[in-house]
C-alpha cells in the first residue's frame, strides 16, 4: 500500500474494505476496533473486536463474515445519509 493510499484512508477520503482494515490493523499490531473511531460501544464484543471474530476461521468463512458486516455498515451509513463501504 502506498503512502498516498494510507494518507487518503487517514483523512477519510476513501472507504476501506474490512479485509484491508484487517491487514492494516495486523501490520500495526492493533485490533480493527482500535482503528475504527466512534464505534458504538453498545455493539456485541465480537463486532467491536473484528480481529477476534475472524481469528482462526477458514478464509471462506472470514469472507462471508466480512460481507455481512459490510452490508450492515452500508445500511447504517445509508440510514444516516452517508456513503457506504467499498464494494
Amino acid at each position: 500500500m502506498t503512502v498516498k493510499a494510507i494518507s487518503a484512508i487517514e483523512r477519510g477520503l476513501v472507504n476501506v474494505p474490512l479485509m484491508t482494515l484487517a491487514d492494516i490493523a495486523k501490520a500495526v499490531g492493533v485490533a480493527i476496533s482500535e482503528l475504527a473511531l466512534g464505534i458504538d460501544g453498545g455493539l456485541p464484543r465480537e463486532v467491536r473486536n473484528l480481529e477476534r471474530l475472524l481469528a482462526g476461521r477458514p478464509r471462506q468463512e472470514q469472507a462471508a463474515i466480512v460481507k455481512v458486516l459490510t452490508a450492515m455498515f452500508d445500511l447504517v451509513q445509508e440510514s444516516r445519509g452517508g456513503s457506504g463501504g467499498e464494494k
